[in-house]
């Protein structure tokens, strides 16, 4: 049996720390990589949490208006979780605009049309 030679001991190396850097995307995006305007969304989401590292999120999808809606849970400054809370993410035009739903109902009715409308609840 030939010994290894240089080349193939530093591609064996480079192959372990890509996938141990995939390993670890993986985990920070709750188990699974969300491309395109998932991963969007959920940089934009997490950009207006008090703690973006415990963010997790669930139930992701992009709505027949072309707005990424979903749940997500993150620590307040107090340490805990507040709970899942519906958020959309809205790119049609450029802005990357995001919206976190407060558990209190809207008093202004524009804003159920526009969550009804966008995400569809």
């Amino acid at each position: 049996m030939k010994p290894l030679t240089l080349t193939a001991v530093l591609a064996i190396i480079g192959i372990a720390v890509a996938a141990a850097i995939a390993f670890k995307v993986w985990l920070a995006h709750g188990g699974k990589y969300e491309f395109g305007q998932y991963g969007s969304a959920t940089t934009a989401v997490k950009s207006q949490l008090f703690d973006a590292d415990s963010a997790r999120f669930r139930s992701l999808y992009i709505s027949s208006s072309g707005v990424v809606c979903g749940e997500v849970n993150a620590k307040n400054r107090f340490g805990a979780y507040v709970g899942f809370r519906m958020f959309e993410y809205d790119n049609r035009h450029g802005l990357a605009e995001v919206k976190i739903k407060d558990d209190e109902p809207s008093s202004n009715p524009m804003d159920n049309m526009m969550w009804k409308y966008d995400c569809g609840v």
